[in-house]
């Protein structure tokens, strides 16, 4: 999105074939963002400056053990390219991948310049890709910045 927009939603497809509750899941999440309480959250950021990332109700949850244990390597190398990430430690991130954010709370992520061959290839992966890193990494980046994350 352009330069003119300050805050923007970030939707995920959560196919998850390897969960049967992936569609429940996906419909919850899109429900929280873009149903009534969508209005909500956008009146939020426009309110509340320090707000840089509302996720679902429920979906923040903390970047340690089981979330990070594949997630170390492609954490490592985002930090190498996103200033201040490494310094953060742990934080919260928004299971599901779904999140209205301002985005200044994310303009480090944006400027790493991240491109599609960053990535691996989709071959279906649970989790240890480096996708997978990027997605734990949101919180941080958020607080990074001197934002906080809230939920709806």
């Amino acid at each position: 999105f352009g330069r003119r927009w300050p805050w923007g939603l970030k939707v995920h497809t959560k196919k998850s074939p390897h969960d049967a509750a992936g569609a429940a899941w996906r419909g919850a999440l899109l429900g929280d963002l873009m149903g009534p309480s969508g209005a909500a959250v956008r009146e939020r950021l426009k309110l509340e400056s320090a707000l840089g990332l509302v996720a679902p109700r429920g979906a923040l949850i903390p970047a340690r053990g089981d979330a990070m244990v594949n997630n170390r390597a492609g954490l490592a190398r985002l930090a190498g390219r996103v200033p201040g990430l490494a310094a953060q430690g742990a934080r919260p991130f928004p299971a599901g991948s779904m999140f209205w954010f301002r985005r200044a709370a994310l303009e480090p992520l944006i400027a790493a310049g991240l491109s599609p061959d960053d990535f691996e290839p989709e071959m279906g992966q649970i989790d240890g890709a480096f996708a997978h890193a990027v997605e734990r990494a949101f919180g941080a980046v958020v607080e990074a910045t001197a934002f906080r994350c809230g939920e709806v």
